[in-house]
């Protein structure tokens, strides 16, 4: 494990908890190697897990904001895996939460146009699936990723409707190493 004590950011007077000031301005954890992400991480509430593949946390005890990622390289020889989390402003945080909801719209605005001439023939179950597409912000999902999205709905039913949001062209099928993806279409 790896900490970053450059100039971090500073706090308008608030002070650090003993764990953020022990972390500095941020941590490189090496899984690969064998290293582990601190344990009072997990106490750290998510404010915001984007489709960018980060997370926004934020310190329970002194407020502090970090953006925590997951970097993969892989190099034959010399390859890795990492979490690196590093501190960042309130201001930064906002700003990301605004481009994730900016994202969303846009995305949602596409489903939309794209399945306009369908949405009045779905059933509600089959507008809850098309709502998972949505909220995942993914053009493609397995029956397996839409159950865990929805754990209390049967099974059987979430796939009934699938087949029938592909029989009325909504969606396409697409058998992926003997996985059956749904795609928008």
């Amino acid at each position: 494990m790896k900490t970053r004590n450059e100039r971090c950011v500073e706090k308008g007077g608030k002070t650090k908890c003993a764990f953020c000031k022990r972390i500095g301005c941020g941590l490189s954890v090496y899984l690969s190697r064998g290293q582990i992400i601190p344990e009072e991480l997990a106490r750290f509430p998510v404010l915001l897990s984007s489709i960018a593949h980060y997370t926004l946390l934020r310190c329970p005890e002194c407020g502090t904001y970090f953006k925590k990622h997951t970097v993969i390289d892989n190099e034959i020889i010399h390859g890795y895996v990492s979490v690196e989390i590093e501190e960042i402003r309130e201001e930064r945080v906002r700003e990301l939460q605004r481009l994730e909801t900016s994202w969303k719209r846009q995305f949602s605005r596409r489903v939309h146009v794209r399945l306009k001439n369908l949405r009045a023939t779905f059933t509600p179950l089959e507008k809850a699936v098309i709502a998972a597409f949505i909220a995942l912000q993914k053009e493609e999902l397995s029956i397996y990723e839409l159950v865990q999205l929805r754990p209390n709905e049967d099974r059987s039913s979430l796939q009934k409707a699938l087949d029938a949001l592909v029989e009325k062209r909504a969606l396409k099928s697409i058998d992926l190493q003997g996985i059956r993806q749904y795609r928008i279409r």
